[in-house]
C-alpha cells in the first residue's frame, strides 16, 4: 500500500510540473497609450490614456537627460562661459571698463608691464558686448550687479585638447580736465563656468584667476588695488586724483594668469526615465506630464512584465509639439 501511495505522489509531481512551469513564463506585455492632444502648450500638462496593465510603467518625455535615445550613456562637448559681478562708484566718463580675452600669451608672466600688455605678445578679442556693463546714467550703479554669462565658446581651439586663455579687465581714464572726473569700478566673483543645455557649472573661481595690478607708468600709486584677502576678494580699478595724476591719460589692466581649459568632452551617464508604475502599485489608466519648454520631443513609454523568472518589455514611441 505504501509503494502504491509513493508511486501516485510521484506522478502528481509529474503533472503538476508544466503547469507550475506554465505560471512563471513571462508573458510580454499587452499596452497600448494615446496622446490627447498632440500639440499643447508650455506649462499645460498633457494626458496619456493606456491601455493593457503591465506590471511596471517608465516614461521618457523626451528631454535633456530623459531621453530614450540616451538611455546607454550621454557624452558631450561643454560650453564655456565667464561671469561677474560689477559697481561703478564716482566719475562722469562713460565707457571706460573693456573686457578682453587672449589665446597668446607670453611665456614668462611674472613681470607684465603695459607695454608688453599692449604689444602683440598677445592678441587681444574685446568680449565687452558679452556683458551688461553699468554706466554713468544707471541709478544702481553703486551697487553690484550681476553682469551676465558671457559665452567665451567660439575662443576654444576646437584642434587642441587644451585652450590656453588670459583674461583682463581694462580701465581707461582720460584727462579729467577735458572729459569729466573718472570713477571707482570694482569686479568680483569672476568666474568661469561649463554649459550643458543651459545649466551652469562653476569650473575656476575668482582666486583661482591669480589676478595681478599691472598699470601705465604714469598712473599714480595707491589708487588701483587687488583685494584678495577681502571677503569676498575683488578688484579695484581706480582713477587719479590731485594735480597732474587729473591730466593724465591712463591705463590699469587687472589681469589674471594663464588659464587651461579642456576641450575634453563630458560622460553624463546614462538618461533616466521617470518610474510611473511598480508591481505593486494599483492599475494606471493614465498619466499626465508638464514640459516648460518649448520644442518637438520624442517620447517612450517602456511597458514590462517581471517575475523571478525574468522579463519582458515593450517600448512604445511618439512624438509631442510643446509650444509657447
Amino acid at each position: 500500500m505504501k509503494t502504491i501511495n509513493k508511486w501516485l505522489c510521484m506522478a502528481a509531481l509529474l503533472l503538476s510540473a508544466p503547469s507550475c512551469q506554465k505560471l512563471e513564463d513571462v508573458a510580454a506585455p499587452e499596452f497600448g497609450f494615446e496622446i490627447e492632444n498632440e500639440t499643447i502648450r508650455v506649462g499645460e500638462p498633457v494626458r496619456f490614456v493606456f491601455t493593457g496593465t503591465p506590471d511596471i510603467i517608465s516614461f521618457y518625455s523626451g528631454e535633456f537627460g530623459c531621453d530614450y535615445d540616451y538611455r546607454n550613456g550621454r557624452v558631450v562637448k561643454p560650453e564655456y562661459g565667464v561671469s561677474f559681478e560689477f559697481q561703478l562708484r564716482d566719475g562722469t566718463q562713460e565707457n571706460q571698463t573693456s573686457i578682453l580675452l587672449s589665446t597668446k600669451m607670453p611665456d614668462d608672466m611674472s613681470s607684465l608691464t603695459t607695454d608688453i600688455i599692449e604689444s602683440d605678445a598677445f592678441d587681444w578679442k574685446d568680449i565687452t558686448d558679452k556683458f551688461s556693463i553699468l554706466r554713468v546714467a544707471d541709478p544702481d550703479r553703486r551697487d553690484y550687479e550681476y553682469a551676465g554669462l558671457g559665452n567665451i565658446t567660439e575662443y576654444i581651439d576646437q584642434s587642441k585638447s587644451t585652450t590656453k586663455m588670459v583674461f583682463a579687465v581694462r580701465y581707461t581714464t582720460l584727462n579729467q580736465s577735458i572729459y569729466g572726473g573718472g570713477g571707482i569700478v570694482r569686479y568680483r566673483y569672476f568666474t568661469l563656468k561649463t554649459i550643458v543645455n543651459g545649466e551652469e557649472s562653476v569650473y575656476l573661481e575668482h582666486p583661482q584667476f591669480g589676478w595681478q595690478l599691472v598699470s601705465t607708468p604714469n598712473k599714480q600709486e595707491g589708487r588701483s588695488a587687488i583685494y584678495a584677502d577681502a571677503t569676498p576678494p575683488y578688484v579695484q580699478l581706480r582713477n587719479g586724483w590731485g594735480g597732474e595724476h587729473t591730466t593724465n591719460d591712463t591705463r590699469d589692466y587687472g589681469i589674471s594668469q594663464a588659464i587651461e581649459i579642456s576641450n575634453g568632452e563630458m560622460d553624463l551617464g546614462p538618461d533616466k526615465s521617470i518610474p510611473i508604475r511598480g508591481v505593486n502599485d494599483v492599475v494606471m489608466k493614465s498619466y499626465e506630464y508638464t514640459y516648460d519648454k518649448p520644442g518637438t520631443y520624442n517620447i517612450a513609454f517602456v511597458a514590462k512584465n517581471i517575475n523571478i523568472n525574468g522579463e519582458k518589455s515593450v517600448v512604445l514611441r511618439k512624438t509631442i509639439t510643446v509650444e509657447e
